[in-house]
């Protein structure tokens, strides 16, 4: 049989329904948190994506004007020098 002293003992070892309570509260909290941070890192990445793209976009324009200017210099005898 368990004496009081016994109860009390398991009672300080074990979780009680308000610890478990507790605990629930903790973790909605967390959910909320890691929803936030979820959705900031959603929103980065579509920052990322569209600068990768306007990127590419900036690139085939510099090739375009860089082979323009050598044509142009070609066709007025000027020497590029890189």
């Amino acid at each position: 049989m368990l004496t009081d002293k016994d109860v009390e003992k398991l009672a300080l070892v074990l979780a009680t329904k308000k610890d478990l309570e507790d605990l629930k509260g903790e973790t909605s909290s967390l959910k909320e948190v890691v929803q936030g941070l979820a959705t900031a890192v959603d929103g980065l990445a579509k920052v990322i994506d569209d600068l990768r793209i306007e990127y590419s976009a900036i690139k085939i324009q510099l090739n375009r004007h860089e082979e323009w200017i050598r044509e142009i210099a070609k066709k007025a005898g000027v020497k590029l020098k890189f």
